[in-house]
């Protein structure tokens, strides 16, 4: 079993990594997870840091209920800063 989920960790790393090299969408990334049952979806380091940045002010949380009733987090938008 931990053979299987170090599989799956190098998968969705593999699908954040294409996303940030502009090879593969989000999409594509997030149904090449669901594909192999990875149920977390790895941003790169400079994606992540990136993404946490933008967050700081707020944000909202895009989630989607999958066909077997579980959610998953479809996307993050950041909210605007009001200049504070």
């Amino acid at each position: 079993m931990r053979l299987i989920r170090l599989l799956k960790e190098d998968i969705a790393r593999e699908a954040a990594d294409w996303v940030s090299n502009d090879i593969i969408t989000t999409v594509q990334a997030e149904k090449i997870c669901e594909q192999y049952g990875v149920e977390a979806f790895f941003a790169s380091k400079e994606t992540a840091l990136a993404l946490e940045e933008d967050l700081r002010d707020g944000g909202v949380a895009v989630l989607m209920i999958a066909d077997d009733d579980r959610a998953r987090l479809k996307n993050v938008i950041a909210m605007p800063s009001d200049g504070d």
